[in-house]
């Protein structure tokens, strides 16, 4: 008999995946599991409910599915109902917008719903990268790595509450300031206030006060230089697929230090000792501009500093 070792611990620590689930499911009485994945992910999947929620479990496998076929399954979700997403988050074309829409009526119908990002649409992961990938998601969701996780949130929470004014500075020549409207966590586990989780999760975000963004951001990934100026909020965008004049509609920074330090990661805005302007999309959490889009774009390497310039 032939036992290939790293396939059982693989799988055994996949089994302890499940934990995050069956506490999920337990606590908030949870009356169905909606799991949605590409044939890709299906060892994900296997591992991850126990055989104590199968009984409650609808699958609906989407290699082949059109966004919007997708759209009209998940409309049918009710607030007592979990949706777990194994599948690429970040989509392009069209097919981002019929998602991000989808999303935010999911949000407001007020669906549990765990996505668990397995990866970005048209990139393969290298062999290290999946590794990495692999050891995140499994000490997430067996809460290895939530009390750590916990306490950069908490710090870097209470201290955004503290004032209103704030300037990031770093060491490439961004100077933003901005006035908080709103402050809002990532956390596990999921609850009746926090509906929405992202595996891997960890960041703590604020609304700005409409208007109330002005500076330059100085954007580096890799060799590539990208300067925007941002008065009243609004920046222009002419180097990425969303192309015109939109607005700075969230501040956020990271705070899971198990995220390694690959660029092309679709949840990068989650590593510790990041910074990320999201643009676009913010009414679906608590702010005042609707678009049809939401994204990031992360500082990653720099090293930058917070100032609070009203401070008591």
């Amino acid at each position: 008999l032939i036992v290939n070792i790293d396939m059982v611990k693989r799988c055994r620590e996949f089994m302890k995946m499940s934990s995050l689930i069956d506490e999920t499911v337990e606590k908030l009485k949870i009356e169905r599991i909606y799991v949605c994945y590409q044939k890709l992910y299906k060892p994900i999947y296997e591992h991850l409910i126990s055989e104590q929620c199968k009984s409650r479990i609808e699958i609906l496998q989407v290699d082949d599915m059109e966004y919007t076929e997708l759209k009209e399954h998940l409309n049918v979700l009710n607030e007592q109902d979990l949706l777990i997403l194994i599948m690429p988050f970040y989509v392009s074309g069209t097919d981002s917008e019929i998602m991000h829409n989808l999303l935010i009526n999911l949000e407001k119908k007020g669906v549990y719903f765990i996505n668990i990002s397995a990866g970005v649409e048209g990139i393969k992961f290298t062999n290290k990268a999946q590794k990495l990938y692999n050891k995140l998601l499994f000490e997430i969701l067996e809460h290895n790595s939530a009390r750590k996780i916990n306490e950069n949130i908490k710090r870097c929470s209470n201290r955004l509450i503290v004032g209103k004014k704030f300037r990031i500075i770093d060491e490439y020549g961004s100077n933003i300031e901005f006035i908080v409207e709103s402050v809002l966590i990532e956390n596990i586990p999921l609850t009746p206030k926090q509906r929405v989780i992202q595996i891997p999760y960890g960041e703590v975000f604020i609304v700005p006060s409409q208007g109330s963004v002005n500076g330059v951001f100085v954007h580096k990934i890799k060799e590539k230089t990208s300067v925007y100026q941002i008065k009243k909020d609004f920046v222009d965008l002419k180097e990425l697929y969303y192309q015109g004049h939109f607005p700075i509609c969230e501040i956020g920074f990271g705070m899971n230090e198990l995220v390694p330090d690959i660029d092309a990661l679709p949840y990068l805005e989650k590593r510790n000792n990041t910074y990320h302007l999201g643009i676009g999309e913010n009414s679906n959490f608590g702010g005042n501009y609707k678009y049809n889009f939401h994204i990031d774009l992360v500082q990653n390497k720099a090293k930058w500093i917070l100032e609070m310039l009203d401070e008591p």
